[in-house]
This record gives C-alpha cells, structure tokens and sequence, in this order.
C-alpha cells in the first residue's frame, strides 16, 4: 500500500546561514535546543525540540520555547523502520522537505538523501576512518557531514558533532534556498538516528 504524499509547504523560506543544536540529557525523552548565533557571540534560542525515545514511528516536534505551547515544525518518519523516509513539515504539517538514510553506502560511511524544494542533495560523513572508528569505539568522537547538490555537486549544508560529552552541533546552511528548519531537522537526526 503506497503512502499518500503530503500537501507541500507554501510557506516562505527562512534562511539562517550559521546556528548550533544542543542535547539536553533526559531519561525518556530526547530534547534539543537549536541556537541562532548573534554577531556579538551571544545565542538565542530558535527553537527547542522534544522527541520521546521507544516510539515505534520516529517524531521530533520543534517548538518556539521550553513550554512546548507553539508548535512551528515537525519530521516525522513514514514507516517504523529506519529506511523508512522522514518527512519535513511546516507548522501546518505541510511538507518542506525530506531526508532518507541510504542503507548500502552506509555501511562503510553513513549517507543521507536530502530533498528541499527543487534540490536533491546527498551528505556523507567527510572521514571514512573517523566513520570505520565511530561503529567500534564506545567514545564520543567529532565527526563531519558535508551536503552537496546532486546536480550541481555545489555544498549546500555542513554539519560538524564537536568533540565533547554532550552532544553538539555546529550547522552551516550554505544554500540560501535551504530553509534553517529543514538544516534543523537534518542536524537533529543525525543525533537522533545516527546510533542505530
């Protein structure tokens, strides 16, 4: 039975070129904050995101603050296997975009399909050694993925895991068509579904 496709987003663009996504460790539920940086070093809060771990389907609601009152996108995955599409949806649940994890080259180095309005992109991690080491070291290690259109071969998105115990993601939305909560979306999962 094939899946219906959701209605697509008219919803303006955002672009915000540079942010960074934080986990909060929680017991049940898998919390991040996604955080704009000002010109001065200061950060601002542009979104926080909330996901319940053990659901069959995964779902990662993003929110304007903590309170979880104001619901302004969400990706939610199409079936309850991990290759199943994630779809990318506005505050509307219209879709934004997609992304897919391809399960043959990630064998050696994980690789994703991404999908925003006319561009097709695929990101891989950037080391396949830091790749090889991350699936037999039980350590937190710094590791890069890098987006490129599929056309054009031009980067589109790059996101960096810092080396440190909590996790920490440094964005770079290179594409000015990329909207920054498909970036975030992209950027949760790889925290989200990177372990599996």
């Amino acid at each position: 039975m094939s899946i219906a496709e959701p209605e697509q987003s008219t919803e303006r663009t955002v672009h915000v070129s540079r942010f960074s996504v934080k986990q909060q460790l929680t017991l049940m539920v898998n919390r991040f904050q996604i955080l704009a940086t000002n010109d001065d070093g200061t950060e601002e809060l542009m979104a926080f995101a909330s996901q319940k771990r053990l659901r069959i389907k995964e779902e990662v609601n993003f929110f304007r603050d903590e309170s979880m009152s104001d619901k302004l996108f969400s990706m939610k995955s199409r079936k309850a296997w991990d290759g199943s599409r994630t779809d990318i949806l506005d505050s509307r649940g219209a879709q934004m975009g997609w992304f897919q994890r391809d399960w043959v080259t990630s064998l050696a180095r994980t690789t994703w399909h991404l999908r925003y309005g006319a561009t097709q992109a695929v990101g891989k991690e950037r080391s396949l050694g830091v790749a090889l080491a991350r699936r037999f070291l039980d350590t937190p290690l710094a590791y890069h993925f890098d987006f490129v259109n599929t056309e054009t071969g031009d980067p589109v998105l790059s996101v960096t895991r810092a080396r440190s115990m909590r996790d920490v993601y440094l964005v770079e939305a290179i594409d000015r068509n990329l909207d920054h909560r498909v970036a975030a979306s992209m950027a949760v999962a790889l925290d989200v579904f990177q372990c599996r």
